[in-house]
């Protein structure tokens, strides 16, 4: 929450300044075991639509995470694909827009494995605990609650949920805008397959933009509803997940901005008695984006996981344009 308060106080302090182009936040999304299944919104603007676009968006995700408990138990070695595709639409000109976006899923044994023992050995860093001496590119999908399970732990391609928002300006100058957004997603996934809820999820949340010299920084904090996880004949009560995110976007070059953000979440299973499911979630992203000539966006980030709840690393690749 530190960040979050010192990127706010810079907001509220900014005003009188230049604009900077800015394209927003890294869309990253979360693909720990857990979250990947539930509503959990990627960083946005604050800023409304001016004319409908589109975005593709990719996220490729190492997972690496075991751990037994007296009821929960998980062993997960894989890797995650996730192609997402959103259409907005300003419902109002300037004042509201609307979202829809639909995403599929592909799990696998990956590629990753060499790679991150490598950088992590570069950065003098640990990995979990055992990841050094397990086997590289293996599939392993066990989660149970109770000694039963809670996914079907297959190979292959699943689709996912699909999310509605709506999104209204709240206040706006020159530096600073606030909005509020609303979000729904229904449970049109494949949720035994560990990529869906099961159950429709409501959200909310609260978004920020400000402009301080030829630095924007983008903010949210809001919250999911509680709800239910419907998977392999077990539900699940979920407790309220509260979320937020900031980002801080550098012009470096024309049409060239490095981004630098993180996200947080409380846990929605406060209850596991795994870390990995009771222990809030934190991460770090690193990536640039950059406007083609032609107006489209482009957009690459990197993250790490800062508190050992999996995921270890994900790659994003995104393009939004005008339709």
């Amino acid at each position: 929450m530190g960040l979050i308060s010192s990127l706010l106080a810079l907001l509220i302090a900014a005003g009188g300044v230049p604009e900077a182009p800015d394209y927003g936040p890294i869309p990253m999304t979360n693909h720990h075991p857990l979250y990947v299944g539930l509503l959990y919104p990627v960083p946005q603007s604050a800023q409304i639509a001016q004319a409908p676009f589109m975005r593709a968006s990719v996220n490729h995700t190492n997972i690496f995470l075991f751990n037994v408990g007296r009821e929960w138990y998980t062993a997960i070695d894989k890797e995650i694909t996730q192609l997402d595709l959103s259409f907005t639409y300003p419902v109002i000109e300037g004042n509201m827009e609307a979202t829809v976006d639909a995403g599929a899923y592909y799990s696998s044994g990956g590629f990753l494995d060499g790679g991150i023992r490598w950088w992590h050995g570069r950065l003098g860093v640990k990995g979990y605990i055992g990841q050094a001496d397990a086997p590289d590119y293996r599939f392993m999908d066990v989660v149970t609650k109770r000694g039963r399970a809670l996914d079907n732990g297959q190979m292959g391609a699943v689709v996912g949920d699909m999310d509605f928002s709506l999104k209204k300006i709240l206040y706006r100058e020159r530096n600073l805008a606030l909005s509020g957004q609303a979000l729904v997603r229904a449970p049109t996934g494949d949720a035994d397959a560990g990529y869906g809820a099961g159950s429709w999820e409501f959200a909310a949340r609260a978004l920020a933009q400000m402009r301080s010299g030829q630095l924007t920084i983008h903010a949210g904090v809001g919250a999911v509803a509680p709800a239910q996880m419907k998977r392999m004949g077990q539900t699940i009560d979920l407790d309220t997940m509260w979320m937020g995110f900031a980002s801080a976007e550098i012009p470096v070059w024309e049409r060239f901005n490095l981004v630098v953000q993180s996200m947080f979440n409380t846990s929605p299973l406060k209850s596991a008695d795994i870390y990995q499911y009771s222990r809030e979630f934190v991460e770090m992203t690193f990536g640039f984006n950059y406007r083609a000539e032609d107006g489209k966006v482009f957009t690459f980030g990197f993250s790490e996981n800062l508190n050992q709840t999996a995921p270890d690393f994900t790659i994003h690749l995104s393009v939004k344009g005008g339709v």
